[in-house]
């Protein structure tokens, strides 16, 4: 069976072992904090995979900065996804019987992976006065001129980002009037002196390429960021693609921060491109790189929305900060790969994939039906039977009572408690009568279509967690434990 060192190296990590201690100590970076800026070299993370712990398995892990840890069963659950049975299947450990031995002889050892303790949301602060009155100026001068400039238009395009979408989310193009970059004095922006190379003040280098807006939640401009030309990248700093302009705020970029549900990805076109497609019903953060985390704001924002769909690159580097996020935000889901050779929703829409529909397949029927991306057809009106006399006889009321819905799914009803723990061990939607009666104490003030989608949302939730109703708000909340 594969050990607690196997499933490491499954997430992209390559565990050095540092010691013999247990069977032996391996070190590497966290999955669920990260690496620290160390990469390959962090050791903040270790695994002890031969090592007993007294339960079921063994193998254990612990991360000396964010104090996360655990067993190897701990682990499957949080950074594999796993709920408790499947981690046991995968391990090869055979559970007490339900009808013999029912006393608990295991207990998940207690992690502590709530919000990735550890990690503490940065807050950002705004520019100076001086450098949002000219970083305006200077985007409404990059709005006019992207207009005119039908290569860059033409450009966007290609990545999916209309004029209008351009337009509503306030992408300009920055060209000198001679052609090329822009230099400005630093202390007419409010910032202070650099010097070069030559002992002479440098100046506010403004590259051409497409300008990115940000905005905090007064509406005010915070950030700039350029996406430089891809000639000038090979002709000089290779390694800077996405230049945050001098002075900007380092805020994470939120668009639409009033929805509900949330996109994540790394690049702010991609995030444009979302955004726009899906009307702006589902809001788009950017991260701008894997490992990046979210500032306060936007982590306040995450924590309380009713999903967090992840579509960070499809790559290494994306894959493996997936636990860091599945931790942190128990609302999280990842989003199926768009495409084989695509790593982006950017490169995925250049391979012709439907974007748009991409995003809205990975929701839970209930969230779509909420937002507006599915509604459930009318079901086909009975024709009236002829009433026909019968002997009345009595008929034994069944344990179980399976009813087909409109749509196609599939619920169970029942008050048995040994076939209601049945069907929930086999994933199956099922609910007792006090489950419903919540249910609709919950959703008395709601019209038809909101009682639909809470409805739908209850259905979602049991086939994913399972789990009794003991509050039916909690599925109008969104709040899914």
């Amino acid at each position: 069976m594969p050990s607690l060192f196997d499933h490491l190296q499954n997430l992209g990590f390559k565990p050095r072992k540092i010691s013999t201690v247990d069977g032996g100590e391996y070190s590497s970076a966290c999955p669920a904090c990260g690496d620290g800026g160390k990469g390959q070299a962090s050791d903040r993370f270790h695994i002890w995979p031969e090592k007993e712990t007294g339960g079921l398995c063994r193998g254990r892990f612990w991360c000396r900065q964010c104090d996360i840890s655990g067993d190897t069963i701990a682990f499957l659950q949080k950074f594999h996804n796993m709920d408790f049975k499947t981690a046991c299947m995968e391990l090869g450990i055979v559970l007490p019987n339900r009808n013999g031995d029912t006393r608990r002889r295991y207990q998940p050892s207690p992690e502590r992976l709530t919000g990735g303790q550890g990690w503490v949301p940065k807050n950002y602060g705004q520019p100076g006065t001086v450098w949002m009155e000219k970083a305006g100026n200077l985007l409404a001068d990059c709005q006019e001129r992207l207009k005119d400039h039908s290569e860059a238009l033409s450009w966007l395009t290609g990545r999916g980002i209309s004029g209008e979408i351009a337009r509503a989310y306030g992408l300009g193009y920055n060209v000198s009037s001679k052609g090329g970059d822009r230099y400005r004095p630093r202390s007419a922006w409010g910032l202070s002196e650099k010097q070069g190379r030559n002992g002479k003040n440098s100046k506010l280098w403004i590259p051409q390429g497409w300008v990115i807006p940000a905005f905090d939640d007064r509406k005010r401009l915070v950030q700039l960021r350029i996406r430089r030309r891809n000639e000038d990248i090979d002709k000089f700093g290779g390694n800077i693609k996405y230049l945050p302009l001098d002075g900007s705020s380092m805020a994470t970029m939120v668009l639409h921060p009033e929805a509900e549900v949330f996109v994540v990805v790394e690049c702010g076109f991609d995030a444009i491109l979302l955004a726009g497609l899906l009307e702006g019903k589902i809001g788009a953060v950017t991260t701008w790189n894997s490992s990046a985390r979210p500032d306060r704001r936007t982590h306040a924002l995450l924590s309380n929305a009713s999903l967090v769909i992840n579509g960070l690159d499809y790559d290494a580097a994306g894959n493996k900060e997936q636990g860091w996020w599945q931790v942190t935000y128990r609302q999280h889901r990842r989003l199926d790969p768009p495409a084989a050779t695509a790593k982006d929703p950017g490169e995925a829409y250049e391979a012709g994939v439907d974007i748009r529909q991409w995003v809205i397949d990975g929701l839970p029927r209930g969230i779509k039906i909420k937002l507006g991306y599915d509604r459930l057809r009318p079901a086909a009106k009975k024709q009236p039977k002829k009433k026909v006399k019968e002997e009345p006889q009595a008929t034994p009321t069944p344990l179980v009572i399976e009813m087909k819905l409109s749509n196609g799914k599939t619920i169970y009803l029942t008050d048995d408690q040994d076939e209601w723990q049945k069907l929930t061990d086999q994933g199956k939607p099922v609910f007792s009568r006090n489950e419903l009666k919540r249910l609709q104490k919950a959703t008395a003030s709601m019209n038809a279509e909101e009682r639909l989608a809470a409805a739908m949302q209850a259905i979602d939730t049991k086939e994913i967690f399972g789990g009794y109703i003991r509050r039916g708000e909690s599925f109008v909340a969104g709040d899914k434990t």
